[in-house]
């Protein structure tokens, strides 16, 4: 969980897992805001994120449970989010299709409000066995948080969140986030947007 939470913040949690036909369980009172996909170009890179308001009492901690292979997972806190409605749109979601290393592709997205958050999500699968990842984020945006698993001699996951503070209401376009990868030139990628709605 994000250092230093407060009652009423809105905690996203990202995530990718790298298995083949794996799957993310979601925790008791977590939603999930963005549904699990797979990345286009392998059924063994899948990635997703949760959503929690927090509430008085709250472990200071978060255990997810998923099949087997290799997870990554990062956390925001996102103050003076409306509590009711924290997404101001439905989240938006890219499977990467044709994406070229070292690329990845987070979707447009239209908020309803002009001063929503925007939070982007680059996830991917390292496609060289024991390679691992970082991120550069997408131009004009912010990293919140990365991370990445270091297993020698498997396909790796890693995933990055970056944010912006919008102020309008028009689409956002395209982001690319981009890779560093300790060795090969292949990785499986897919991207998604979220627009946190304010409470003004």
């Amino acid at each position: 969980m994000p250092a230093g939470w407060q009652p009423g913040d809105v905690v996203y949690v990202g995530y990718e897992l790298t298995a083949s036909k794996g799957s993310v369980t979601v925790p008791p009172g977590w939603t999930q805001v963005v549904p699990q996909f797979r990345s286009a170009s392998s059924a063994s890179s899948l990635s997703g994120v949760l959503r929690r308001v927090m509430q008085p009492g709250d472990s200071s901690s978060l255990t997810i449970s998923h099949s087997s292979g290799r997870f990554a997972a990062i956390s925001a806190a996102i103050q003076s989010a409306d509590n009711t409605t924290p997404e101001d749109v439905t989240p938006t979601t890219d499977a990467n299709s044709g994406v070229a290393f070292p690329s990845v592709e987070i979707p447009s997205i239209t908020p309803a409000q002009q001063d929503a958050l925007l939070l982007d999500f680059a996830a991917v699968r390292n496609a060289t066995n024991g390679s691992t990842t970082t991120f550069t984020p997408p131009a004009g945006m912010t990293e919140a948080a990365e991370a990445a698993t270091a297993v020698p001699s498997a396909f790796n996951a890693a995933i990055e969140m970056s944010y912006a503070a919008l102020s309008s209401n028009a689409p956002t376009g395209v982001n690319d986030a981009t890779i560093q990868a300790s060795a090969g030139t292949s990785a499986n990628p897919m991207g998604s947007a979220i627009a946190v709605r304010s409470t003004g």
